[in-house]
């Protein structure tokens, strides 16, 4: 579907368009150069939030989620539509309780953050169902925060930190 505008906003847009490819080469370029852990940008392009978030996840079992996200924000705010998402994914079919809790938690947290920050990719090591002594489950959601802390502690050792 295409944007209904003028052709002066039209060609604005593809003006603004041509200017993003040429950061995102620039930022490619710079990523080869293999000084970030990460060789790619993390962040794609994307039409809206919701494709965003649905490319951003795309390992993780989200596919169509995109248009449910839309659908969602025509009558709810960004924090309800991250819950009901979630409930929703949260049911797909997983080869464990474990992976269904995660992609929802993933996509959740995608969703509040708009899809331009990578913590829903980086911010959650992993996902494990425990048992209480009562028998009980309940969910640890663990991120990887040692692995923070060494990477700083090398960056001050390097004095790249203050």
């Amino acid at each position: 579907m295409g944007l209904a505008c003028s052709v002066e906003m039209r060609e604005y847009f593809a003006r603004l368009q041509a200017a993003a490819d040429a950061c995102y080469t620039v930022a490619r370029k710079a990523r080869a150069q293999g000084f970030d852990p990460e060789l790619d940008v993390e962040i794609p392009q994307t039409e809206d939030m919701a494709s965003r978030v649905e490319r951003l996840l795309k390992d993780y079992g989200v596919a169509g989620v995109a248009a449910r996200i839309r659908e969602l924000s025509a009558r709810h705010d960004r924090e309800e539509v991250s819950i009901l998402v979630a409930k929703e994914l949260v049911r797909r079919e997983a080869k464990t309780k474990a992976e269904a809790i995660e992609r929802a938690v993933r996509v959740g947290l995608a969703i509040l953050t708009e899809g331009i920050l990578v913590a829903p990719l980086e911010g959650l090591a992993h996902v494990t169902v425990k048992r209480n002594a009562d028998n009980s489950t309940y969910v640890d959601l663990s991120s990887d925060v040692h692995l923070a802390e060494l990477m700083f502690a090398e960056l001050r050792r390097r004095r790249v930190l203050g």
